[in-house]
């Protein structure tokens, strides 16, 4: 008679090995994600760059709506190197003397800046005119480079600006961050209110009209504001949101000659078929993020002066 063997018993002996493989794989992956996520949690505030395709991409993780930080500002220092004293020192010892305005083109920096604050403060641009002034005589634009504060890191040069000026009585927060070839990359100027007035109703309610105004004729209206916002296009009045109470939709208000542009041309603004975005609307204390991550871009959005303020490029 043959003898017995444990034939039988092999593959069940596989199935336990298999089984806790399984079990250490799903284990250790878990731990891993973990240790991810306990990091990305700890980091508050601050900014994650991935490399995709040769481009940077930035995320930010926070663990307070009231306090989140977009890319360039993670790389802000308020008591940082004042640009002017640094191109002072850089070019002391050279022969020809250099101005900043070798550097910078200094009136398209204005002419920029002075686009972005009416479009976003349109309230204010018949005052200062009526008085017979200029945003540049209020920000002080020829010591401009006085109050511009620089960082250098392995990414780059970073130039920023964080001021308040006064306006028939009211303050005006302006900030605004460059490359190292001085183009805006971040801009917001948003009246300083009473932070009372930024109520939950306050917030609950800007958070529909922007809602109404993306998902409005297609999305339209936003492709105009981000058409705007990334090119200074001149295609709108002003970032001011318009409220209609017979139709309740909100609006901005289009130049009227620039449907004639849609009609002649979609390659400039394809408005007959735009481009649908997937977006995210984040509250903080007294403003309303739109992350809008297909465009690279979050605008910013006042809910109580119901306006656009400004606007965070995403990438570098």
């Amino acid at each position: 008679m043959k003898p017995r063997t444990n034939d039988h018993f092999k593959p069940n002996l596989q199935l336990i090995i298999t089984f806790f493989m399984a079990a250490a794989i799903i284990l250790t992956g878990s731990l891993i994600l973990e240790i991810i996520g306990n990091r990305l949690v700890a980091s508050d505030t601050t900014v994650k760059t991935y490399s995709i395709n040769d481009n940077d991409y930035y995320m930010f993780y926070t663990q307070s709506d009231s306090d989140i930080t977009l890319f360039p500002w993670n790389y802000y220092n308020p008591d940082g190197v004042i640009f002017d004293d640094y191109f002072n020192e850089l070019t002391q010892d050279y022969e020809y003397d250099y101005n900043i305005d070798d550097y910078v083109d200094f009136f398209d920096l204005y002419d920029n800046i002075r686009y972005y604050f009416y479009q976003s403060i349109p309230s204010v641009k018949q005052y200062v005119t009526e008085k017979d002034s200029s945003l540049y005589e209020l920000m002080d634009f020829d010591n401009i480079f006085q109050k511009i504060v620089m960082t250098k890191d392995t990414s780059g040069i970073y130039y920023f600006y964080n001021e308040d000026i006064d306006i028939n009585n009211q303050t005006y927060h302006i900030a605004f961050a460059l490359n190292c070839k001085f183009e805006i990359l971040s801009f917001k100027c948003s009246n300083k209110l009473d932070p009372n007035a930024y109520t939950e109703d306050i917030i609950n309610s800007g958070k529909k009209s922007i809602t109404s105004f993306i998902n409005e004729n297609q999305q339209i209206n936003l492709n105009l504001l981000i058409t705007d916002l990334k090119n200074r296009a001149g295609i709108l009045t002003s970032y001011q949101l318009e409220h209609n109470p017979e139709t309740d939709e909100y609006t901005v208000d289009v130049l009227d000659q620039i449907y004639d542009v849609y009609d002649e041309s979609e390659q400039d603004f394809a408005v007959s078929t735009p481009t649908s975005y997937s977006y995210q609307i984040v509250e903080t204390e007294n403003d309303i993020m739109i992350i809008i991550l297909d465009a690279n871009i979050v605008i910013h959005f006042d809910p109580v002066m119901q306006v656009f303020t400004g606007f965070n490029l995403i990438y570098n």
